[in-house]
């Protein structure tokens, strides 16, 4: 796994925000606290996360499909 394929907190918030038209604070407090979305693949601290890129890509095409 390299550093190009771990997205941090900021960069799914900004992902999602861009593509959902949300504000950050819904991302970060609400979806990424829910049952469905992707678990951290790297968990440093309770504010410092990484996750697998092919996570949130996976994420996002359920997302899409359920729409």
């Amino acid at each position: 796994m390299t550093s190009t394929d771990l997205m941090n907190t900021a960069q799914v918030a900004e992902l999602l925000c861009s593509i959902f038209g949300v504000e950050r604070r819904t991302v970060t407090e609400r979806w990424m606290k829910s049952e469905g979305f992707p678990k951290p693949a790297i968990v440093v601290s309770a504010r410092a996360k990484a996750w697998r890129r092919s996570d949130i890509e996976a994420y996002l095409s359920a997302q899409r499909q359920e729409a």
